[in-house]
């Protein structure tokens, strides 16, 4: 099982962005976590990268949250 930490990262960053700008932080960020097994482990690299293994559509999604590119 693992957990994307950059993914962690943003959602972490989303949060404090909230806080800062004098808005109402959200319950979850929905982050994920991820069960490898045989047919899926070559996904995260060789050797195994810890930010591998995980879609990374999150960044579009928060930079459109933002309204950043």
């Amino acid at each position: 099982m693992g957990a994307p930490c950059a993914w962690v990262g943003w959602a972490s960053m989303d949060q404090a962005f909230r806080v800062i700008a004098d808005e109402k932080p959200v319950p979850s960020e929905h982050t994920p976590l991820r069960v490898f097994d045989d047919g899926n482990v070559g996904e995260t690299g060789r050797p195994p990268r810890p930010d591998m293994g995980y879609s990374t559509a999150y960044v579009d999604g928060y930079r459109k949250l933002w309204g950043v590119r």
